[in-house]
């Protein structure tokens, strides 16, 4: 990537950014090759960017890493040509945080759906949860991880054997009784067994207090709320 660095005007910058596939998918971004530099390159950008977008992303960072999760909202909402898949991208990640209704994320909530609609193993689970994403989200041992987690919980949500093992794509899985009845409401899943993960820079411990998805209004709720 590279910028004229004797622009007098700053809203006028343009980003010139080289990569090896002009025409990025969302599962599969162009490699860069990036520069600094003054002056005109003799090589041919791929695309130009303007400083808007730059900026903006620059302020999802900064939102997606900050202590809380106040700031991914504003992000989620904007509409951006060039970054074209970031307000669904943040739209996505706010519905990672613990639901108001079950205290499940939008992941664990499918995962769970998938097994007690007959998914027998975790890799079946995980194929199903992640088909019914809009875009590409979830990775395999991402999701095993999260399943091992809800294995392992105080009250388990999920029984897996062989249950010595991390869960992986051969684990055959099944719901307790516990995970029935969070998956149909009548439990809170962070209520119950608390809660220890980070979503970017924000730190979910313990049980009370935390950040939540509110199912009703798609917005994250202040703990306070």
């Amino acid at each position: 990537m590279s910028r004229p660095t004797h622009a007098r005007n700053r809203s006028a910058w343009r980003y010139y950014v080289y990569g090896v596939r002009p025409r990025p998918t969302f599962d599969s971004p162009p490699r860069l090759a990036l520069r600094e530099g003054k002056g005109r390159s003799t090589s041919r950008p791929a695309f130009v960017v303007d400083r808007v977008p730059v900026l903006l992303a620059t302020r999802a960072w900064a939102a997606f890493t900050a202590p809380t999760p106040v700031g991914l909202g504003a992000i989620a909402a904007v509409r951006s040509g060039e970054l074209r898949f970031l307000g669904e991208a943040f739209d996505r990640l706010s519905r990672e945080y613990p639901s108001t209704r079950d205290g499940l994320s939008l992941t664990q909530r499918r995962v769970l759906a998938a097994v007690g609609d007959g998914a027998r193993d975790a890799g079946t689970a995980f194929v199903r949860a992640a088909g019914r994403e809009t875009r590409p989200f979830l990775g395999d041992t991402s999701c095993y991880r999260m399943m091992d987690g809800l294995v392992r919980a105080p009250l388990p949500l999920l029984q897996a054997d062989p249950s010595d093992q991390p869960v992986d794509r051969t684990t055959r899985v099944s719901l307790t009784d516990t995970g029935a009845q969070v998956l149909a409401g009548g439990l809170d899943h962070v209520a119950v067994n608390g809660v220890d993960r980070w979503i970017g820079g924000t730190h979910l411990l313990g049980g009370d207090g935390l950040w939540r998805w509110n199912e009703g209004t798609e917005t994250l709720a202040r703990p306070s709320e």
